[in-house]
């Protein structure tokens, strides 16, 4: 794998093995703090299930649900109001039916507790819950797929095992560890054979690079199934 290519592919792998990490960690991190706010009574005001639809470039239409639960909250002499449901996380389904089997546990005048950040009361929720593990997932993905880069980048860099290219215009083999000669354009020997200055093909069909591409597809086509549809 070409040094360039290689960090490409090493960068992708940290954002993803680094970036949910670190969601996943913040977001339990504030649950855990959520977990001691002091709790008082507060009164369902409303209840609602928002619809909302997206659609992306290619025509395609997306729709997600979205829980509306309002309720007044008293934290000493202060009347106040909330809107926040989950401390942490999404606060949509993908399912209308799942948004609406949720809310059906919420009527209007209902009794319900509210947890209130202590510093400040006009931040509340009503319930406090881990991240989803799924998450974690895709940490395992990014480093299983910083693993295989390394592999594919330093896999058969043995000096005894002589690497050829082929002229695209005569089909000679040309070493590609001899050193470019004079009037070469792509930093390869020009052609011994009919003098062709850029004699290499594109390495676009190595079946090593085409296995590459097919892991990393498939890698992540497996992260997203695990994480959005289990």
């Amino acid at each position: 794998m070409p040094r360039n290519i290689f960090f490409v592919f090493m960068a992708v792998g940290i954002i993803f093995a680094v970036g949910p990490t670190f969601y996943y960690v913040s977001s339990w991190l504030r649950a855990a703090e959520g977990r001691g706010w002091p709790s008082t009574q507060g009164t369902i005001l409303s209840v609602d299930v928002e619809d909302r639809t997206s659609r992306d470039s290619d025509g395609h239409t997306s729709y997600t649900h979205y829980p509306r639960i309002a309720y007044a909250y008293r934290v000493g002499n202060r009347a106040l109001r909330g809107e926040r449901i989950w401390l942490t996380g999404n606060d949509f389904y993908n399912d209308r039916d799942d948004a609406v089997a949720f809310v059906q546990d919420y009527q209007v005048g209902q009794t319900v507790p509210v947890l209130y950040d202590p510093q400040r009361p006009g931040q509340s929720t009503l319930l406090v819950e881990n991240p989803p593990w799924q998450i974690l997932l895709f940490t395992a993905f990014g480093l299983l797929w910083i693993a295989i880069s390394m592999s594919f980048r330093f896999s058969g860099r043995s000096a005894s095992r002589p690497r050829f290219g082929t002229c695209r215009s005569c089909g000679t083999q040309i070493p590609l560890q001899q050193p470019a000669t004079a009037g070469s354009v792509s930093g390869y020997p020009i052609c011994p054979r009919c003098g062709e200055r850029n004699p290499i093909k594109a390495r676009r069909y190595q079946p090593g690079m085409i296995v590459f591409i097919i892991a990393f597809a498939g890698i992540w086509a497996i992260g997203l199934y695990l994480m959005f549809f289990l």
